[in-house]
């Protein structure tokens, strides 16, 4: 929540779950279960967008489809359960609004 907080992103998000949230972080699907229920969701309605191997773990364990972004530090990661896999962020939301365009 730091790094949303510095870059005034915060406010973007209506919730934000954190490790000190959970009983058992990522990779466990626990994260993403609470965010969902919190929102009222289900995991059909969500995208979760990750930049690592664990957090795609935790997605798709909380049966999530799942766009990853990979960084420098994960690049080499295995992300061969991710749905999608973006070059960056205008990517990734390109893609996310491809498939809202496709389930109306």
């Amino acid at each position: 929540m730091p790094v949303l907080q510095h870059y005034s992103l915060i406010e973007l998000f209506e919730v934000v779950i954190c490790k000190e949230d959970v009983e058992t972080p990522k990779p466990s699907a626990e994260p993403y279960l609470k965010a969902l229920k919190a929102m009222q969701l289900s995991a059909y309605e969500a995208v979760a967008m990750e930049d690592s191997a664990t957090g795609l773990a935790s997605a798709k364990s909380a049966a999530l489809y799942c766009v990853v972004i990979p960084h420098q530090h994960s690049k080499k990661q295995d992300f061969t359960q991710a749905d999608h896999r973006a070059s960056d962020l205008s990517n990734a939301l390109f893609h996310v609004q491809s498939l809202a365009s496709h389930k109306n």
